[in-house]
């Protein structure tokens, strides 16, 4: 890079080079690296064969190849592999928890350890948006390795993004999107207590931070008025668990059984992200992953991008679809 290199977070992005198309040689060899321990010793001769002839000059994976780098030039992208990647991504219809989503148990901060509930969620929430700030003012120092800057994009996906089911392939709903795009400016979260689901702003309308004391009044507030726990059959946030087709046509009939749903989903699909506050207390490590890679279903919204669940004794974790 013969470039100045920008301290912004972004600045770079520009400088970067693009991932270049493997050979077909390359490509061939790692899949068999692949492949090799998930056969038998027949399969794979029998596939090292095919793959031979598959690379043989004029053969099949030389066009192929050929029309891949063809393609790649008239795309203009900087990773070839991102649109392939994507759509089998979102191609996928598996239901997400377990089998998609990611989940992290935290270890808390010993100076912190005897926190309740309602007063780590509003800590977990202000330092969070703290760190959206270090984004949207791109002043989060940009990760590097020994040859220099990486790319920093995902970190523009992470806010305000929600997978949205949709027949055969899904659509991601993030603020970069061209697509189905979500704003960057918006000032809510989602909070989800037993079973029910509330809005809250966290940003003022001119954008800065609410305290942690404002914020952590508003949740005493949430939980007084969803103390009732609210009926297996009516919880909406079990959808999300589903095979993503169901779930599609599923949310399809939501939004025609009343005008006012349409609203409702796009006030969680463009939330910041989404706090589900546990009606229990996971002690050992084996009810905690439990607990946070799926629950009962009903207190998750596993399509946002992330969700923190604190449990009642204030232990808490992430659950991501990212």
């Amino acid at each position: 890079m013969s470039e100045q290199i920008s301290e912004k977070t972004f600045g770079h992005q520009h400088l970067l080079p693009k991932r270049p198309v493997p050979s077909l040689d390359e490509t061939c060899e790692r899949f068999i690296e692949w492949v090799q321990p998930l056969i038998t010793e027949a399969e794979l001769y029998n596939t090292k064969k095919i793959v031979e002839a598959f690379r043989l000059p004029a053969g099949n994976g030389e066009k192929l190849q050929n029309k891949l780098i063809e393609w790649y030039q008239k795309a203009g992208l900087p990773n070839w592999l991102e649109p392939f990647w994507d759509r089998k991504y979102l191609m996928s219809r598996t239901p997400l928890p377990i089998n998609v989503n990611f989940c992290t148990v935290c270890d808390e901060n010993p100076s912190f350890e005897d926190l309740p509930q309602v007063k780590r969620s509003a800590v977990l929430i202000y330092l969070t948006l703290k760190f959206k700030s270090l984004i949207d003012q791109q002043t989060l120092e940009v990760d590097k390795d020994k040859y220099g800057p990486l790319c920093m994009i995902q970190f523009q996906k992470l806010f305000s993004t929600t997978r949205i089911p949709r027949k055969d392939i899904d659509w991601l709903r993030c603020p970069i999107s061209r697509d189905n795009p979500t704003s960057p400016l918006e000032k809510h979260i989602v909070v989800l207590y037993k079973g029910h689901i509330f809005t809250l702003d966290v940003l003022r309308d001119s954008g800065k931070l609410r305290s942690i004391g404002e914020i952590e009044a508003e949740l005493e507030h949430i939980v007084k008025l969803g103390a009732q726990k609210i009926r297996d059959d009516e919880a909406v946030a079990i959808l999300t668990t589903m095979n993503r087709d169901d779930w599609s046509a599923a949310r399809e009939a939501l939004l025609n059984i009343h005008p006012q749903n349409k609203s409702l989903l796009e006030t969680i699909e463009s939330a910041l992200f989404a706090l589900c506050l546990d009606d229990f207390s996971p002690l050992t490590l084996e009810d905690r992953l439990r607990s946070v890679l799926h629950g009962d279903g009903n207190n998750r919204w596993f399509d946002k991008s992330f969700q923190f669940i604190v449990g009642k004794n204030g232990k808490f974790a992430v659950n991501g679809e990212l």
